[in-house]
């Protein structure tokens, strides 16, 4: 008898299980989670990677929240992965808030109460802005995004204050409002001519300490 050997490839070949719509987006949140925590690594090549270092905490609370939700799912390879995500943003952030709590200041150590405030350019609100500083007590105050109206307006409020500014009219605006003398100042262009830095020395007690806004 003759046998017919012939394979029905239709009935045989196995395609992959189609991905979800859920499991995609969470592929793909992943995938953005992992490329903006790799560029906030890049900020020496460019000042924009290095403003996505700021948000360490933010990236950690939603790997945290992406690791239950998929532990939850049972979906283990992409928990893991989100899990790598909170270990590695713990390993950034712990040390910051370790140092800081293990090292008080001995009650005879001079005090001294610094504010950075970004003001956003353009803010039409900046004499709000200037009391709400001015009422709390500052030492010294760095602001950002500050242009030369702003400043007559903290000018006003912090009458005690000197400064040191190099206002503008964009987004790279800054001055320096302190209430000691500085024993020395200096602007610096560590970057584009657009974007200056002030740097002061400051009598603090018997010490001299150095400020960089």
């Amino acid at each position: 008898p003759t046998i017919d050997a012939t394979v029905d490839r239709s009935m045989t070949a196995t395609d992959p299980a189609p991905v979800s719509p859920l499991r995609r987006l969470a592929i793909l949140g992943l995938g953005a989670l992992t490329v903006f925590t790799g560029l906030g690594f890049l900020g020496g090549w460019w000042w924009i990677f290095d403003l996505l270092a700021h948000f360490r905490v933010l990236a950690l609370l939603c790997a945290t929240l992406a690791a239950l939700a998929l532990t939850a799912l049972r979906w283990w390879t992409l928990a893991a992965w989100s899990l790598a995500l909170v270990l590695l943003h713990l390993a950034l952030v712990l040390p910051l808030y370790s140092l800081a709590a293990s090292t008080p200041a001995p009650s005879s150590a001079p005090r001294l109460r610094v504010i950075s405030f970004n003001l956003h350019a353009g803010n039409p609100r900046a004499a709000e802005a200037a009391a709400h500083v001015a009422s709390l007590d500052p030492d010294v105050v760095a602001l950002l995004e500050v242009s030369p109206v702003e400043i007559a307006a903290f000018e006003a409020a912090l009458p005690e204050h000197r400064h040191v500014a190099q206002p503008r009219n964009d987004a790279f605006g800054i001055a320096v409002f302190t209430r000691m003398v500085p024993t020395a100042t200096e602007v610096h262009t560590f970057g584009p001519r657009w974007a200056p830095s002030i740097e002061l020395q400051l009598p603090l007690g018997d010490q001299r300490i150095t400020m960089l806004a």
